[in-house]
């Protein structure tokens, strides 16, 4: 099994029971001595879009579609994080500040997320312990992948073990 570290994924066990993570996809930011944090992928929020007065607006034009912003997590939701992919950062990904870079600069599409996900030091590796996640390889453009809502299976389907199975898992499989 994979550890955790910037540019892998979690991926929820199929029995996850926190609502806050069921079927989720989590791209990791950052894990060292002060904790993780990582952003929720695949949660298009359909009701999130910026003022078109908001500094964001400008990023909101050249984010990949589904073009809305993302609930990354439900750490401080007040929280606005602008993505996009860059193999020159060991995460993958490069956090963009809205308010000073100039979107123009930038090839790649981009990502708004309201929010993270986090834990404190040891309380993932516990999670990992009892089995609520799996630390997979990612990819950089697994932000802004165009299928959001079923890239939980595609994550899963895409690999070469016993998790491939998974991707089929029923969403209630008491309906079986």
């Amino acid at each position: 099994m994979l550890a955790p570290a910037p540019g892998r994924l979690l991926v929820a066990h199929p029995d996850m029971e926190d609502a806050n993570f069921l079927r989720t996809v989590i791209y990791l930011l950052a894990h060292n001595g002060d904790g993780t944090i990582g952003v929720v992928i695949n949660r298009p929020n359909n009701s999130a879009f910026p003022s078109f007065d908001s500094p964001l607006m400008p990023w909101f034009d050249m984010s990949a579609k589904p073009q809305m912003i993302f609930d990354g997590g439900p750490v401080d939701i007040n929280a606005i994080l602008c993505l996009c992919p860059d193999p020159d950062v060991p995460s993958g990904v490069r956090a963009l500040d809205v308010t000073w870079d100039d979107p123009a600069k930038y090839d790649e599409r981009v990502r708004i997320f309201q929010g993270y996900a986090g834990w404190s030091v040891g309380q993932l590796e516990m999670e990992l312990t009892v089995g609520g996640w799996f630390v997979l390889e990612g990819d950089s453009h697994d932000i802004i992948h165009p299928e959001p809502d079923d890239l939980w299976r595609i994550v899963l389907a895409r690999q070469t073990d016993e998790l491939r199975k998974l991707a089929e898992f029923p969403d209630n499989p008491n309906l079986n």
